[in-house]
């Protein structure tokens, strides 16, 4: 009988970073990060930190922020009623 492992495969992923700039994430890039909250502060960002720590390498801490609240207007501002 053969055993099938039930994790997923780690052995070939592409570093975060690598992922990134392979999709042009560059320190000239700013990067709107969604998260679930905003706190007042554009550069407190509700994400995983190994992502925020990734982008902020990549563009430079001025340049990943946060942007939730962006899609909290929207929603407050168009309502089905």
């Amino acid at each position: 009988m053969q055993v099938v492992p039930s994790d997923q495969p780690s052995n070939s992923s592409r570093a975060l970073a690598e992922t990134f700039e392979s999709e042009g994430i560059t320190e000239t890039c700013r990067v709107g990060c969604l998260g679930w909250k905003y706190y007042g502060d554009p550069f407190v960002i509700d994400l995983p930190s190994y992502i925020v720590d990734t982008l902020r390498g990549l563009t430079g801490s001025a340049n990943a922020f946060n942007v939730t609240d962006i899609l909290v207007r929207l929603r407050s501002n168009c309502s089905a009623t």
